[in-house]
């Protein structure tokens, strides 16, 4: 491979490279699909270690900790917040058009929700509609 840019490190970088492609067709273009299959090709699921004795039953059936209705809305990330104990959840319309995101939390609970474009940008208080545990 070489780089031709002026940097600090030298333009030709031998050794062995691994190239990976995943690639698909459809019979009409779609951003929406295109971007999914594109996230889930690069971002495969990874496990996580959790700390012992977490307390509870898992459910016995197929569930998942967040639904989102509109599938032009993708879910990057889902952390704990780095202060209090919120949810942080990094959302990405991949359409291009306004879109109101319908967010599903199954087995958890939230008080109050919150938008925040970036780090530096205000924060925006989201509309919050809440159904009792075990309906849907």
């Amino acid at each position: 491979m070489n780089n031709f840019w002026h940097t600090n490190y030298k333009a030709g970088q031998g050794g062995k490279h691994v190239f990976r492609f995943s690639i698909t067709s459809r019979a009409k273009a779609d951003n929406t699909a295109s971007a999914q299959f594109g996230w889930t090709a690069a971002n495969p699921l990874l496990p996580a270690i959790t700390h012992q004795g977490q307390p509870g039953p898992l459910p016995g059936h197929a569930a998942s900790l967040v639904d989102i209705a509109e599938s032009n809305v993708l879910l990057l990330a889902a952390k704990q917040a780095e202060v209090g104990d919120g949810l942080v959840l990094r959302l990405w319309e991949v359409s291009g058009r306004p879109t109101t995101a319908h967010v599903r939390l199954h087995h958890l609970s939230a008080r109050n929700a919150v938008s925040r474009a970036g780090r530096h940008h205000p924060t925006r208080r989201l509309l919050l509609l809440c159904r009792p545990a075990g309906r849907n």
